[in-house]
């Protein structure tokens, strides 16, 4: 009798070994399923995007390109000082230092092509001779899944004296291991961008730092994203109204022609440069972001539509 009870024992046990292993099995085989799924699924991703240009879509690398413009028309503007230019030895000493700082912010290649050199930095490059601003009005990115970021910019340099600009067009890689950057000013064909066509380009694969070259995520509130955007679209409209025009959604178009919006800016000038922007609301419409401001004292109310964060339209009206 025990032996029959201890051979039941012994099959039961078997059976239940015998399961366990054919699940662990299954699973192991689930797994690879999976794994190989998720591997296929990067794979297609990365062939389906390679070569394609993509909206940024936050505001961590929409201010980190903006810190790395801005940086280098900072020292690049130095170039160009007539203070330091016309000095002594001393200044001429400081001159030399500002060429060699702009040079390890330029790409190599674009470098090489364009025959810069230290000494001769300041004849390649057009002259900047002022205190610069940058606002970018489109930025774009290109990854292949490596430690390059490659972003396509266009917008403005402001003189922060008398709010002249001019327009300008780069392209910013970002090593995202080393957290260094370089400039590249190569023509970008915007027009294929928009239309989501592919991008040929050359990019570095890596960037060394150069101590000057370095970054670091330039962390943004939205209220301080929205500050950023609202104080360029003022100054747009008073002192850049044809590209404010272009900017504007269709409600804005409905409300204006060119030539009336620059009527309108014309009569209300003064007012318009006093505004302080307030938000009172953020919102998703068709998926877009969507901020609404004010300024409490003439009841001026704007409306931004992003487009991730690469571009921007808006409408205006007085409440």
């Amino acid at each position: 009798m025990r032996r029959k009870s201890f051979l039941w024992i012994g099959i039961i046990v078997i059976i239940i070994i015998a399961v366990i292993i054919i699940i662990n099995v299954i699973k192991k085989n689930d797994v690879q399923t999976g794994s190989d799924e998720f591997t296929e699924e990067i794979e297609q991703y990365e062939q389906e995007n390679t070569g394609k240009v993509q909206n940024v879509d936050n505001i961590v690398d929409y201010n980190t390109v903006r810190t790395c413009l801005k940086k280098f028309y900072n020292y690049y503007s130095f170039l160009y000082d007539e203070e330091i230019i016309n000095r002594g030895d001393e200044e001429q000493f400081n001159l030399s230092y500002y060429k060699e700082q702009v040079f390890n912010l330029l790409n190599s290649e674009y470098i090489e092509k364009n025959g810069i050199t230290i000494d001769n930095i300041d004849s390649k490059l057009r002259s900047i001779n002022y205190s610069p601003d940058v606002e970018i009005l489109n930025i774009y990115y290109y990854t292949k899944f490596d430690n390059i970021n490659t972003y396509f910019v266009n917008g403005l340099i402001r003189n922060t004296s008398n709010n002249e600009s001019e327009e300008f067009s780069a392209i910013v890689y970002l090593d995202l291991a080393r957290y260094t950057f370089e400039v590249n000013f190569d023509s970008i064909d915007f027009n294929s961008i928009y239309n989501g066509n592919e991008i040929n380009i050359s990019y570095p694969s890596d960037i060394f730092n150069k101590e000057i070259n370095t970054y670091s995520n330039a962390e943004l509130s939205y209220d301080e994203f929205s500050n950023i955007i609202f104080n360029n679209i003022q100054k747009l409209l008073v002192y850049n109204t044809d590209i404010a025009y272009e900017l504007l959604d269709d409600t804005g178009k409905n409300d204006y022609t060119l030539d009336s919006l620059e009527e309108y800016v014309n009569n209300n000038r003064k007012e318009i440069l006093l505004l302080t922007f307030k938000i009172y609301e953020f919102a998703y419409e068709d998926e877009n972001l969507v901020i609404y401001m004010y300024d409490e004292n003439s009841e001026y109310e704007f409306k931004v539509t992003f487009n991730d964060f690469s571009n921007y339209k808006f409408s205006f009206s007085r409440l």
